[in-house]
């Protein structure tokens, strides 16, 4: 299935994965000088538009960190995850998560 996620790179930056398409990645904007930091609750904030000329943008502590155009999405947020999604050589790890809300809105 279609996927658009919001991930860490292996440089340690929050980016998305699977945009414009699934299994690609380009990106209209990606930061390259905000770092996630570890073990400190951090803010992130994203925004889906998955109509035509859809698009995806993901602010770090009310800095954009990470923007692309999104295609091949039918209009709707099928499922949402907030997890760890890694490597099988990452043997274990802890995410958490506070204060979670979806919603829809008709602009940013």
């Amino acid at each position: 299935s279609r996927t658009v996620l919001v991930n860490l790179n292996q440089e340690g930056y929050v980016h998305l994965m699977h945009v414009p398409l699934q299994g690609q990645q380009e990106h209209v904007f990606q930061t390259s000088g905000i770092p996630f930091p570890q073990r400190e609750w951090v803010e992130i904030k994203v925004y889906l538009d998955f109509g035509e000329n859809g698009y995806a943008k993901v602010w770090q502590d009310g800095q954009l960190v990470s923007w692309a155009n999104v295609e091949g999405v039918d209009n709707k947020l099928a499922q949402a995850h907030f997890g760890l999604y890694c490597s099988p050589e990452i043997a274990a790890g802890v995410v958490y998560n506070d204060e979670l809300t979806i919603e829809e809105v008709d602009g940013e």
